[in-house]
């Protein structure tokens, strides 16, 4: 997970959140999608744009 949120905000200007999925090894855009959701409670696109101390990790 660690290295999932360091990609998305490390290259948030040069790679598109597919390209980052692809690199996690994620089959699907869509597969990345529902995990990362599953995860923050968030898609992909609203936790590069959400400030770092609102992006906490969801309780389950």
């Amino acid at each position: 997970m660690s290295a999932c949120c360091s990609r998305i905000k490390r290259r948030c200007a040069t790679l598109s959140l597919g390209r980052i999925a692809e690199s996690l090894g994620y089959s699907s855009y869509g597969s990345f999608v529902r995990w990362l959701t599953a995860q923050f409670g968030m898609t992909p696109t609203r936790w590069r744009n959400t400030k770092p101390a609102d992006r906490g990790r969801r309780d389950k």
